[in-house]
């Protein structure tokens, strides 16, 4: 038993986490997830080490992601950035 991951918030949304996101591919780092909460945006990758690191940008304030966690029915959904930055 241990952590599971270290997550590390942005505050650029989610245009700053494509371009770390763009950044990390640059370098043949595997990002190995993408998943839209709803209330955040998140990318997981593998450090050198095999340590799993989330980077993410909140999408609501903290007290409407408070709200949005109490009454959303299940977890969060694969994206991807071409998809969201459409709409």
């Amino acid at each position: 038993l241990g952590m599971s991951h270290v997550a590390m918030v942005i505050n650029g949304g989610t245009e700053e986490l494509v371009e770390l996101h763009d950044r990390l591919v640059e370098r043949g780092v595997n990002v190995v997830g993408m998943m839209d909460y709803g209330y955040t945006r998140s990318v997981y990758f593998n450090d050198p080490d095999g340590n799993r690191l989330e980077m993410y940008c909140d999408l609501m304030e903290p007290l409407d992601s408070k709200k949005f966690l109490a009454e959303r029915p299940g977890q969060g959904k694969p994206f991807s950035f071409e998809a969201v930055l459409k709409s």
